[in-house]
């Protein structure tokens, strides 16, 4: 769900915000590669972390968060 959200700082720092440290968990990791299909050629796959999406969408300060939330976890 992250990679969807990572478009917006916002929704990237509230949901790294330490307030929410009681829903992390290592056996559900918040940050994640999604594998997406490429739409060329169908057998082919390629992946995509909430970082990629937000550097995509120009989102630096998400960019910043999820840098840091991974440094302190």
């Amino acid at each position: 769900m992250v990679s969807i959200l990572s478009f917006d700082s916002r929704i990237i720092k509230e949901l790294t915000d330490e307030g929410n440290s009681d829903y992390f968990s290592p056996e559900y990791p918040l940050f994640y590669k999604n594998k997406i299909q490429k739409s060329d050629n169908k057998e082919k796959f390629f992946y995509r972390s909430a970082i990629d999406m937000a550097l995509i969408a120009n989102q630096f300060s998400a960019c910043a968060s999820i840098i840091k939330y991974i440094v302190n976890h």
